[in-house]
């Protein structure tokens, strides 16, 4: 990475490396080869590379894929930070959750074509169902969300 940031003619190189690790909880893995890394830690090293040298634009793809809860939600904290720095960030997810959480807008491409395009929240209405979904091993069903807390099939379900 330090090779890419002299490459890229980042400034004060160190500093900035070392923030990348830090914010990337990479610090403690900082002498491991990226080909010995997990799928986790190779996306936060692909993303720490990727925002190095401050970008105005970058693409991220799935870059939550590989994550626990609790780095997913760092990674979309990350991804929000730089859009308050300015940075425009094109995500490609099939996670729903985290382009709602983490994007203005969003496009749905089928078969290579974009489709639609709007804001989360808005596409969500349009095309989201109002149901719950549950389910366990050898089972599970859909309910609907009106009526949800009176339920009685869907009480017993949860006592399944």
């Amino acid at each position: 990475m330090a090779f890419e940031s002299q490459a890229a003619g980042a400034v004060g190189l160190e500093c900035l490396l070392a923030e990348m690790f830090t914010t990337q909880h990479l610090a403690d893995d900082a002498d491991l080869r990226a080909a010995h890394m997990s799928k986790g830690m190779g996306v936060r090293f692909n993303v720490a590379r990727a925002l190095l040298h401050g970008p105005e634009l970058v693409f991220l793809d799935e870059p939550t894929s590989g994550l626990d809860p609790v780095r997913a939600r760092r990674m979309e904290d990350l991804i929000a930070a730089e859009r308050a720095r300015g940075c425009t960030i094109v995500v490609t997810t099939h996670d729903m959750t985290l382009a709602h959480r983490a994007c203005d807008r969003v496009g749905f491409i089928i078969d290579g074509r974009l489709v639609e395009f709007g804001a989360p929240g808005e596409l969500c209405q349009q095309y989201g169902r109002r149901e719950v979904r549950v389910t366990w091993d050898g089972g599970g069903g859909v309910y609907p969300l009106d009526g949800l807390a009176d339920d009685a099939s869907f009480h017993e379900a949860l006592r399944t």
